[in-house]
């Protein structure tokens, strides 16, 4: 069909990539490219293309996604881990702790979060790239921003008075 669109002179060129079974049963992934040529005088004269083999980039990028999805899951649940046991001391000891002490704990548990915001961030722009989820950047940026002001009235204090415009 892309192909009678650039004869016909309704497309000027095209490229996609596709999957090819290869004889050993294996598969191959294929970048085609076709652009229509003209003649000096602008009639069509035909069309001419190139097709490349991406199969190795396909590949490394698959690569990429399980790495980001392993290591993402690995360190989400290993910090779950330790954010768990933080809460659990501040929870059981906290009261028996120093001042410096109980702010240890506060301290630890708020970068144990901004780091799992991290992770689930750099899982989110992976699966953006990889074209697996489908962002949608508004409801992203206002939840973040949400995330940044409670944030910021629990390092203020939660009984200071905000005024929202």
């Amino acid at each position: 069909m892309k192909f009678d669109q650039l004869r016909n002179r309704t497309l000027d060129s095209y490229r996609h990539e596709m999957r090819y079974r290869t004889a050993s049963a294996g598969f191959r992934w294929l970048e085609v490219a076709a652009q229509r040529t003209l003649t000096t005088e602008g009639a069509a004269a035909g069309v001419s293309g190139t097709l490349n083999d991406v199969t190795d980039r396909y590949e490394s990028e698959q690569m990429k996604e399980q790495f980001f999805a392993l290591i993402s899951h690995e360190l989400r649940t290993l910090l779950a881990a330790i954010l768990g046991y933080l809460e659990l001391l501040d929870e059981e000891e906290g009261q028996r702790l120093s001042d410096d002490g109980r702010e240890f704990i506060v301290v630890m548990q708020r970068n144990g979060q901004r780091l799992m915001r991290l992770i689930g961030d750099l899982l989110f722009a992976a699966q953006v790239e990889s074209g697996t989820l489908s962002p949608d950047p508004s409801h992203w940026r206002a939840m973040r921003t949400m995330t940044s002001l409670r944030s910021m009235r629990t390092a203020i204090g939660s009984d200071k008075s905000w005024t929202t415009c």
